[in-house]
């Protein structure tokens, strides 16, 4: 997505409005993240009558992890660790830029901090630009984290398409 900031939220929230508008369930909102960062999070769900229901988004969470310099998988599965612990709801890695986690030196840590918050600071460290999908499993009442290189596709004169990281 190209353009400024704020023209990307613009668009994420006329999508996100769009969709909300709809009958589908569940409802979202866009979270301005700073550094051009945006995040559509969950924010209602149907409960068994089929009426929303407010949430609050598990990444929300405040944890409290002790304040440590690691490799960016080490501190993932920490901060997963402690938020399901607090939750008392799995969150449990899915796929992973290994190579770009394990070079990523990040010092993090504190008390009550949203989940949310470290997993930015982690992220925000690496080389490479990441991104994060977080997935929920209803029937199994569990969370998949996933971490992935944010890739920019380019095109030659015949179209042909390469991938770069973008950095």
């Amino acid at each position: 997505m190209g353009g400024s900031p704020a023209e990307v939220e613009r668009i994420l929230d006329a999508v996100v409005s769009d969709y909300n508008s709809s009958t589908n369930p569940g409802r979202f909102s866009v979270l301005n993240e700073g550094d051009g960062r945006f995040a559509i999070v969950g924010t209602h769900v149907k409960d068994e009558k089929g009426q929303d229901q407010a949430i609050t988004p598990i990444l929300d969470t405040p944890i409290s992890v002790p304040t440590g310099t690691r490799d960016g998988l080490a501190t993932i599965h920490i901060i997963l660790d402690a938020l399901t612990a607090k939750s008392q709801i799995q969150v449990v890695p899915g796929l992973l830029a290994l190579n770009a986690l394990h070079q990523t030196q990040v010092t993090v840590g504190g008390e009550n901090i949203p989940a949310r918050t470290l997993l930015l600071q982690t992220l925000s460290a690496a080389k490479v630009k990441l991104y994060w999908d977080l997935y929920y499993d209803h029937d199994v009442n569990r969370y998949a984290f996933s971490v992935l290189p944010l890739l920019r596709a380019n095109y030659d004169a015949s179209g042909n398409r390469t991938t770069d990281l973008v950095r």
